[in-house]
């Protein structure tokens, strides 16, 4: 994790892990504390956040199961990004819980690849956290 070069005013923290392929190992938790520290660290201040992540995530499916997939991610207000005859990618937002209960259904299908941003946290209403956290 790095705090990269900023313009006065900006803060950008950009975290990147490098794994094996298909292992499905998620940055550590130092890394995604990181991100989770700032939200912390507002809600103390007495803020309310929005806290997001996205996900994009290739399934495994068939012609038999193909509608059921995409009727699971409709239900986690996913979305198909696109369509092959043997997979689907779907992209999902929301909190890390939602897109862990959304990846757990999906496991059983098959999941070929898996991508998520991890946590990004903004304040709600018109404060910057800049001005918040008094940066």
């Amino acid at each position: 994790m790095q705090q990269l070069a900023r313009p006065p005013g900006r803060l950008r923290i950009a975290v990147s892990v490098r794994t094996p392929p298909l292992t499905g190992v998620q940055p550590d938790a130092e890394q995604r504390g990181a991100v989770q520290a700032v939200g912390d660290a507002l809600r103390e201040l007495g803020h309310e956040v929005v806290e997001h992540e996205l996900a994009l995530i290739k399934v495994r499916v068939t012609d038999a199961n193909r509608v059921e997939v995409i009727k699971i991610v409709e239900l986690y207000k996913g979305s198909v990004v696109d369509v092959s005859t043997d997979a689907v990618i779907v992209e999902a937002h929301g909190t890390e819980t939602e897109i862990d209960a959304l990846v757990a259904l999906l496991r059983s299908y098959g999941i070929k690849e898996l991508v998520r941003t991890g946590a990004t946290v903004m304040l709600r209403g018109a404060t910057s956290i800049e001005e918040a956290l008094k940066l």
